[in-house]
């Protein structure tokens, strides 16, 4: 997995912020689509789609 530049010059709380800013992201997006769509969009995701939440996920934990 590549390191993200502000880890490397040894900013963690700017690589923290990225990282859980991005996964916070995510809800914002699917909300809207919720709304639009007049049903839930995450039960119609396919396999490769809850693949990568999990990843996500897991990331978000592990760091």
């Amino acid at each position: 997995m590549p390191v993200p530049t502000s880890t490397k010059l040894g900013d963690y709380q700017l690589a923290m912020s990225d990282i859980f800013g991005g996964n916070a992201f995510l809800p914002v997006l699917f909300l809207p689509a919720t709304v639009i769509s007049g049903k839930p969009v995450l039960p119609a995701a396919h396999d490769t789609d809850i693949y990568l939440i999990g990843i996500a996920g897991l990331a978000t934990i592990a760091t």
